[in-house]
């Protein structure tokens, strides 16, 4: 097998390795080592995510017959937030288990890889984890926005001079649900269709933190408020279109 091959981060490979590709750059869009932990612990775990390991001798090739495809199941507490000895980001390591460890090949070690298909899913499922524009194109948008608004609006006439009355141009903008949010928001709706989820806890996000912590402890008092008045607005529009 080719050297080129046997990277899973090169652009034309259809997978991409979990410890390589996926968490740095998840860490870079979060900000945070162990968010880019859980958002990928919560890929691997997903039902439509298909994942692989092999083994990769000295010379990098992949040892064919150790290839396996993990399932769901092998995934929950298999990933291991490191501590940097020099206080930079966590590095991840996978748990091997017992299991793998008994595989004598002292020159070789194990990869393991998502496919990249279900990594591009997950980004749009959740924009916080999906890369921002870049600037010039950032630019490129704003520079043609600024064109189609007309002079009127712009407060200019057709020469360019300022109007008596210039228009105020107001720009408005939807605010980006976080990926947090978006998980709370999430572990709301499974405790609402138990039955678990009082309504009455508006004014109450101690109680509210109470109940979803258990379910998801990474998200803060504030945004677990904040993804609970967004739920009950939510619950609220549904109730109301099946009315």
């Amino acid at each position: 097998m080719a050297e080129a091959n046997t990277d899973p981060t090169r652009t034309s490979s259809p997978w991409l390795s979990i410890i390589k590709g996926v968490f740095p750059r998840w860490c870079d869009r979060l900000g945070l080592s162990r968010d880019a932990g859980q958002a990928l612990v919560n890929l691997l775990c997903d039902a439509d995510t298909r994942t692989k390991m092999y083994r990769v001798d000295a010379s990098g090739e992949e040892i064919s017959h150790t290839v396996s495809s993990p399932d769901i199941e092998f995934w929950p507490g298999r990933l291991v937030l490191v501590p940097d000895p020099d206080g930079g980001d966590d590095h991840l390591e996978v748990s091997y288990g017992d299991e793998l460890l008994d595989f004598h090949d002292p020159g070789g070690h194990w990869e393991f890889d998502v496919r990249r298909i279900d990594v591009e899913r997950w980004e749009r499922l959740y924009p916080a984890l999906a890369a921002p524009p870049s600037t010039a194109a950032a630019s490129a948008v704003s520079e043609i926005a600024t064109q189609d608004v007309s002079h009127e609006a712009q407060g200019i006439d057709a020469d360019g001079r300022p109007t008596a009355n210039p228009s105020t141009v107001t720009t408005v903008r939807k605010p980006r649900q976080s990926y947090k949010e978006t998980r709370v928001i999430e572990v709301l709706r499974d405790l609402d269709g138990e039955g678990r989820l009082p309504y009455d806890l508006e004014h109450q996000p101690a109680q509210v933190e109470k109940i979803v912590k258990p379910h998801y402890g990474d998200a803060s008092r504030r945004v677990i408020g904040r993804a609970y008045q967004k739920y009950l607005k939510e619950r609220s529009q549904n109730k109301s279109r099946q009315t």
